[in-house]
């Protein structure tokens, strides 16, 4: 007959268990949660109660035979909201080779365009096409004029000018030449001319976010995470955020991940640089955390009240956004890049959880957020056990 005397078994209550650490990006998900091996169980008879947990976060607790250790769990729980908007990636291309005149795809005022162009992401674009056609000797133009905004709302209108073209705003470029009245190129001489007004102001990355940015669901499936050990490695979870090129549109930022969706986004938060070109794929990232404790067993609840100190290492890295013009001979483009620049420690925060009693899972603590900075993907690195007490 067995012998379930409790008095004569060891058996431990740990208050949660640990990381394994460092995360190996293409090896663990973050959906994983590697824990810590626990190659220590404590045997029947012994006195040593898991030695690589701390001594303060293991206790002897009362049971009858079965599994040694009772291992409850504090988590981590991080779920992201994504932000997007994709700004059309043609730039404002007004003619072809073929001396085909067409609309404006875009607002963008790009400098192999337009002379004086800028390339950057204007609210409208009022353009004028003076189409040189005399009459009984008299000048006269046919003057077209198209308007289109940043949502891509488009109105067209005929004028016909006795004596001058509409010269407002900026000349329409050919080979790198201004063409305006006079100016021959491939139009019959004295030249027929474009000109553009750009109007409405200038668009930013985050404008485009905040104005037209659409929300996905929730990203899924949230990640969790355990503390490590202060004499283990640390996470190392910063390597995970990485760019993914998307055509002319540029990069998006996401969480690599084997075999995850690539708007895994579950450690960082992304803001853009003030100075962002409104061009290309704009995006916008928050992260919010919970800590959860959840219980396996209890029958005196040895873990109500104690107080867990963990330490949260944030890492940032500056995301630089740029565009350039470019022409494939037959429309005008604007080609959008994104660099990802060198992980530096952004700060560290001291968070003091006092678990809960009963049997249920409970957050402890309360919401916070991975904080945001222009310009930066700031990402959780690394979430150390401090103290138990």
């Amino acid at each position: 007959m067995a012998n379930l005397n409790w008095l004569n078994y060891r058996r431990a209550g740990a208050l949660f268990d640990l990381a394994r650490t460092p995360y190996v990006v293409g090896t663990d998900g973050l959906t994983s949660n590697p824990k810590k091996a626990q190659g220590n169980l404590v045997a029947n008879h012994t006195r040593k109660l898991l030695p690589d947990w701390p001594a303060s976060s293991v206790f002897k607790i009362k049971g009858t035979g079965g599994a040694n250790v009772i291992m409850n769990s504090l988590q981590l729980e991080t779920t992201s909201t994504v932000k997007t908007y994709t700004y059309n990636d043609l730039g404002t291309a007004t003619l072809a080779w073929s001396d085909f005149i067409i609309s404006p795809t875009s607002t963008i005022y790009a400098d192999n365009v337009w002379s004086g162009g800028d390339n950057k992401v204007y609210g409208e674009i009022t353009m004028y096409i003076n189409a040189y056609t005399p009459v009984g000797g008299t000048d006269y133009w046919e003057i077209t004029t198209y308007s289109r905004d940043i949502l891509g709302n488009e109105s067209s209108s005929i004028t016909y000018n006795n004596g001058a073209p509409n010269t407002s705003g900026n000349a329409c470029l050919f080979n790198g030449v201004g063409m305006g009245p006079g100016s021959g190129s491939f139009f019959n001489d004295p030249g027929n001319s474009i000109y553009a007004v750009f109007s409405g102001g200038v668009y930013t990355g985050q404008d485009m976010v905040d104005d037209y940015g659409t929300n996905p669901n929730v990203n899924t499936p949230t990640a969790y995470f355990c503390a490590r050990s202060a004499a283990d490695s640390a996470h190392g979870l910063s390597s995970y955020p990485k760019l993914t090129t998307d055509g002319q549109s540029g990069s998006f930022i996401y969480t690599y991940s084997t075999g995850s969706d690539p708007l895994l986004d579950n450690i960082f938060s992304y803001r853009h640089a003030a100075t962002d070109n409104g061009a290309g794929i704009s995006q916008q990232n928050d992260t919010e955390c919970k800590w959860y404790y959840t219980p396996n067993a209890c029958e005196d609840c040895w873990y109500d009240g104690k107080v867990v100190t963990v330490d949260i290492t944030y890492k940032k890295a500056q995301v630089t956004k740029s565009i350039t013009t470019d022409d494939d001979g037959t429309d005008w483009y604007v080609d959008v890049t994104h660099t990802l620049g060198s992980w530096s420690t952004h700060s560290t925060v001291t968070q003091t959880l006092t678990l809960p009693s009963g049997f249920s899972r409970t957050q402890v603590g309360s919401t916070f957020s991975v904080p945001t900075q222009a310009g930066y993907v700031v990402a959780i690195d690394d979430i150390k056990l401090v103290s138990v007490a």
